[in-house]
């Protein structure tokens, strides 16, 4: 099916050449030197229905467009230049396979006397689209001096990217997250071009999720009355991700990080928690009772509510640091224990046994599901590398599809790691040596919360996720030169500065002191002369 949309624009002279970078680097982008205007009150206006379908329009309207028209500017008569997307099928769901794939297009004057010629977006889905729309918000840029918004003569971009797994991780077990600020998170991800929301859902300090099933969970598991999040609202944030382009996978960490529950259930514990001064459980708490045919039962149910919520084909079981020490009185080795219950929580998941009949799912696993034991179903388990990077070759040689969030050495993706510097992050490929490319479905950066809330999230996540993501979408080959990165990055970190993203300076880590990055007032633009002109 094809969708257009339209709309209104003015092309008038040719001036100054404008900085013509993008920030993820498409794969192919020619553009001529020499800019054309668009007059003083230039407006889009959608002329055209997304054939039944107003998803598309609806963003382009409400987010693509005021990001590129940023200012009001003295009314003017307009002529309308159409921005035509083509797009072959409109996905109401979004996989891992969902082509992201684009081309956008204009030619030097963008209309002729008739109001013809114009921009052309070209994809396979509508995931496409969203990335050209943004890529063209990058490109166009407005005049103080003229009051008129320029933009190159003409370009032709070709451009899809190198991962399909290009995930971000937030964990709202430790510190909750509004859900503006999630929606915010999000239509950052989408400026960014990453595909994946990974939530991390619950943690040993809360239980946010308010379970029909189980309401007890967060009437005595969240942090408050306040912090919770109902099973609407997550419904919402998945369909609010989706019309960003974006999947979410939600994780339900087990059969470590649960402590949360105990105060609930202390029934499913294999023992009792131990309390610190601070009357709570510690770093790594209790672990649930693999022995016990009562905890399959109640996971099942619990799981299967979440999956009437979350429809990704995606589900992360967690498996990260289980506190073998509670296990200790169980007869038996602890080793067995943990596959034991990997692999009836797997079987679950891929088989869609729940209450409510589910469809199946693959799993996700971090790397202590290899280190510790050997999930059986290796073609429907994902495991996550977050300990040595050398285990992404270990995990690919037994057979296992990887996800690369490393969390050791100067080169980790871990957010939280203040001190790792944007450069480091991006200076790291996930393909190391000795691993073949289509056994690594991408990466992730990851936002654990202990240390961060609302008031620093966004200082702390950005830019350094964004050199991830480039990571992630360029073609390696052509991303290897870090002082033009570090131009264009630093470019883009003011442009997401503009929608109101608080991202930190380019040059040290991640959310620096106060004061420490820019001690005196002075522009973001700084660096870049020909915007800096006036001064």
């Amino acid at each position: 099916m094809k969708f257009l949309l339209y709309c209104v624009v003015v092309c008038v002279s040719a001036k100054r050449g404008a900085d013509l970078s993008v920030w993820p680097k498409p794969q192919s982008m020619n553009c001529s030197p020499g800019t054309q205007a668009l007059p003083a009150g230039a407006t889009f206006k959608l002329m055209a229905s997304v054939d039944n379908n107003n998803e598309l329009a609806d963003l382009f309207n409400s987010e693509i467009a005021p990001a590129i028209f940023t200012h009001h500017t003295a009314a003017a008569n307009a002529v309308a230049i159409p921005v035509t997307v083509t797009i072959e099928s409109f996905e109401k769901v979004l996989t891992l396979e969902t082509d992201e794939s684009y081309t956008l297009k204009w030619a030097e004057g963008l209309v002729d006397g008739n109001g013809k010629n114009g921009f052309t977006i070209t994809a396979k889905t509508q995931l496409g689209a969203i990335h050209a729309f943004e890529t063209l918000t990058q490109l166009v840029y407005f005049n103080f001096d003229t009051s008129l918004y320029m933009l190159p003569w003409s370009c032709s971009i070709q451009d899809t990217p190198r991962f399909k797994h290009r995930g971000l991780m937030i964990d709202t077990g430790r510190h909750y997250q509004p859900i503006p600020q999630i929606e915010k998170t999000l239509r950052a991800m989408r400026q960014n071009k990453l595909s994946v929301l990974h939530w991390h859902l619950v943690e040993i300090q809360s239980f946010p999720v308010q379970s029909k099933v189980f309401p007890e969970l967060s009437q005595k598991g969240a942090w408050s009355v306040l912090e919770k999040y109902t099973l609407e609202d997550m419904a919402y944030i998945v369909d609010y991700a989706r019309k960003q382009g974006i999947r979410v996978v939600p994780e339900l960490d087990q059969p470590g990080h649960t402590g949360s529950m105990w105060y609930s259930h202390p029934e499913l514990f294999a023992c009792e928690p131990v309390f610190d001064k601070s009357g709570g459980m510690g770093s790594f708490g209790i672990a649930i009772n693999p022995l016990d045919e009562k905890v399959f039962t109640f996971m099942n149910k619990l799981v299967g509510e979440l999956l009437t919520i979350f429809p990704d084909q995606y589900f992360h079981i967690g498996t990260d640091e289980v506190p073998e020490d509670c296990w200790k009185k169980l007869p038996g080795d602890p080793n067995q224990f943990f596959q034991h219950y990997i692999d009836r929580a797997t079987k679950n998941l891929t088989s869609g046994d729940y209450p409510v009949k589910q469809a199946p799912r693959k799993v996700i696993m971090w790397d202590e599901a290899i280190l510790k034991a050997e999930p059986t179903d290796k073609a429907n388990t994902i495991i996550q590398v977050w300990h040595q990077p050398e285990l992404i070759k270990n995990a690919s040689d037994r057979g296992y599809k990887v996800i690369a969030s490393p969390a050791v050495g100067k080169n980790n993706w871990y957010l939280d790691h203040l001190s790792v510097k944007w450069s480091d992050e991006y200076a790291w490929d996930p393909v190391i040596a000795g691993v073949k490319e289509e056994n690594v479905l991408g990466g992730e950066g990851c936002m654990w919360g202990e240390t961060v809330d609302i008031s620093d999230f966004d200082s702390t996540v950005w830019p350094r996720m964004s050199s991830i993501g480039e990571r992630l979408w360029s073609v390696r080959a052509d991303t290897q030169n870090l002082t033009d990165a570090q131009d264009r990055l630093t470019k883009f970190r003011c442009l997401m500065m503009l929608r109101g993203v608080g991202a930190t300076e380019i040059g040290g880590g991640g959310r620096p002191e106060l004061g420490s990055m820019h001690p005196s007032p002075g522009s973001c633009f700084r660096h870049f002369s020909n915007v800096t002109a006036t001064k």
